[in-house]
């Protein structure tokens, strides 16, 4: 049972992980007033490395 008390920890520690980082992708795309999709795009890939592709276009697509 702690087992899994740990993992369920775990899982939400990294979706709350997961919803700062989201967090604070908006906040650079909002600092930072992108000229174009791609400009934006290469800026979360170079700021953001680890967060995964489809999140950051998912970030991007809600900023516009």
């Amino acid at each position: 049972m702690g087992s899994t008390m740990r993992n369920t920890d775990d899982v939400q520690g990294l979706a709350r992980d997961l919803d700062r980082r989201i967090d604070e992708m908006r906040e650079l795309l909002a600092a930072m007033r992108p000229a174009s999709t791609a400009s934006a795009l290469k800026a979360l890939r170079e700021s953001f490395p680890d967060i995964p592709l489809d999140k950051r276009v998912r970030v991007l697509a809600e900023a516009r």
